[in-house]
């Protein structure tokens, strides 16, 4: 697996063999150690690519380890409480995920052997069709690609591809050229992990290294100079300005108060109240940060009642929002002696 290819002959024609040789060689030096690569093992493949989705690769890997230790295999996780699931995947945010991936550990113990295909990963609870062509390839060798922002990126560069990628005909440019130009089916897992990684390391979104990138002297965009040009990004809209108070206090039975999910949020979360109003002046003000969420620019205001209040809230069980995190955060800055 590690020899060099640029003499290894698979029937492809020479000028596309040699694009996908030249990834897969620059990919097989270069490549990053990360704990859940060249494993060739569908538990370890199907985790780690639910935790990257909207996640950076040095969040998740402290998280990843900690939760295989804990959850070995598709029937460890199965049989585990839905509260350790998400007690463990604390860190990453967007626990929808972590509940897909308990539903799908659990439907794969009750099948007759584990998924193989594209096809049939894809039937399982929150893998779509980039993850479904992940695993297929990553552990089982499937001649699938796969396509992501990265390797979106790197296509309309090389191929000076115009046009949004969101749509349907550009998206499907885009596929064609892939498919002909760059993935490699013969070796298909590290075919697609050198078009991620070359993504993720050299071709960035801004300034990206084009001095290191194996294909610089096929890249259109980087002969004509255009390189910002690619991909095209749709304007984003302005984010709505918004004034939060949050509060922590306990209620007549020295129990923290919690409040309803802010939109934008998913219920998972615990939440501090929060009041979009004059503040309650009673309580300590602790200062105030900001966040942003969707489609709002967030300035919230942190009011406690006392410093003890603050470890009752820090050892409530269940995954903590980000608001309340900040919240809690402030107010043990502003307690400090």
């Amino acid at each position: 697996m590690g020899k060099d290819l640029r003499n290894l002959k698979v029937g492809l024609k020479p000028e596309t063999e040699s694009k996908a040789i030249l990834l897969l060689n620059w990919y097989r030096k270069n490549k990053r150690q990360l704990p859940w690569r060249d494993q060739d093992n569908a538990y370890l493949t199907l985790v780690s690519e639910i935790m990257l989705q909207q996640t950076r690769v040095e969040a998740v890997k402290p998280i990843f380890s900690r939760f295989v230790k804990r959850f070995s295999g598709f029937e460890s996780l199965a049989m585990a409480q839905e509260s350790e699931v998400l007690a463990y995947w604390q860190g990453l945010g967007y626990y929808r995920r972590a509940k897909n991936l308990h539903q799908c550990a659990k439907k794969i113990v009750n099948m007759a052997k584990i998924p193989r295909t594209k096809d049939q990963w894809i039937q399982l609870p929150g893998i779509g069709d980039y993850t479904a062509s992940a695993i297929a390839s990553l552990a089982f060798h499937e001649p699938v690609f796969v396509l992501d922002g990265n390797v979106i990126r790197i296509a309309t560069r090389i191929f000076a591809i115009k046009g949004d990628p969101t749509k349907r005909q550009i998206r499907q440019v885009i596929q064609n050229k892939v498919s002909e130009e760059l993935f490699y089916p013969n070796f298909s897992a590290d075919s697609n992990q050198a078009m991620m990684e070359l993504g993720a390391l050299i071709c960035l979104p801004k300034n990206p290294l084009c001095g290191s990138c194996p294909l610089e002297s096929v890249c259109v965009a980087k002969f004509s100079q255009r390189i910002a040009e690619f991909p095209e990004v749709k304007l984003r809209s302005q984010k709505i300005e918004i004034s939060l108070n949050l509060y922590l206090f306990r209620d007549v039975d020295n129990r923290p108060v919690l409040g309803k999910p802010w939109r934008g949020y998913q219920k998972d979360y615990l939440f501090p109240v929060w009041i979009e109003s004059a503040p309650t002046p009673k309580y300590n003000y602790a200062g105030h940060f900001r966040h942003a969420i969707t489609n709002y620019s967030i300035t919230a205001h942190v009011y406690f009642e006392d410093v003890s209040v603050i470890k009752q809230y820090q050892e409530l069980l269940g995954p903590k929002s980000t608001l309340l995190l900040k919240a809690l955060h402030k107010a043990v800055i502003y307690s400090a002696p």
